[in-house]
Parts: structure tokens; C-alpha cells; sequence
């Protein structure tokens, strides 16, 4: 998640995993109910999740920074940017995307 601290638990992980015997019991339910399964595009899904915390990277190598008019500069080394969404390799990115399914499946 994203209470990590550095040199004490920033190498632990949070990945929640859903077993075999819950889906069939999640399929089974939808025969029984007569309800139709919804298709989730589980690979894009993890970074369409929000981000809840400050999180700002510095800019790699090959970026092109633009000027308030949309024209390119030199980024300089000290540009970072701030993420408005969650990237892959984030460490809570696996909490956010939890947090947020949990909320539109509670909904």
C-alpha cells in the first residue's frame, strides 16, 4: 500500500487474489439468479484506478516537456511530474486498484 516505510516494510507488497472456488461460486450464482456475467477488461483496468496520495516522478529520458503554449523545450533535470493516475511499477498501485474495485462493486 502506500504506507510503506522506507527500510522497514517498502519491499512488502499488497496483492489481493481471488481463487478458482470463489469465481465458479461468483458463475454459479449468475445460472442460478438467471443473471448474464459482465466481461471486465482486467488488463488496462489496474492503471484506470485513482490515486489518492501525491505521487510525482522525475521525467525520464526521451520525454519532450512543452512550454505554456504547447511548444517543445529542453526539460531540464529537476522537472518532475505529478501523476493524476496510477502507472505501472507504482507500489500502491495494487491497494488503489483494490480500493476502487471494492468501491464500485459496494456501490
Amino acid at each position: 500500500g502506500d504506507q510503506q516505510k522506507e527500510g522497514v516494510d517498502y519491499f512488502d507488497t499488497f496483492d489481493p487474489i481471488v481463487s478458482w472456488n470463489t469465481v465458479r461460486m461468483l458463475l454459479n450464482l449468475s445460472i442460478i439468479l438467471n443473471l448474464s456475467p459482465a466481461h471486465v477488461d482486467h488488463t488496462t483496468a489496474f492503471v484506470h484506478s485513482t490515486i489518492d496520495t501525491l505521487v510525482y516522478i522525475s521525467m525520464s529520458q526521451g520525454w519532450q516537456c512543452l512550454n505554456e503554449m504547447g511548444l517543445p523545450v529542453e526539460c531540464k533535470e529537476d522537472h518532475v511530474v505529478k501523476l493524476n493516475h496510477n502507472l505501472y511499477g507504482l507500489k500502491q498501485l495494487p491497494h488503489n486498484f483494490f480500493e476502487f474495485l471494492k468501491g464500485k462493486l459496494i456501490k
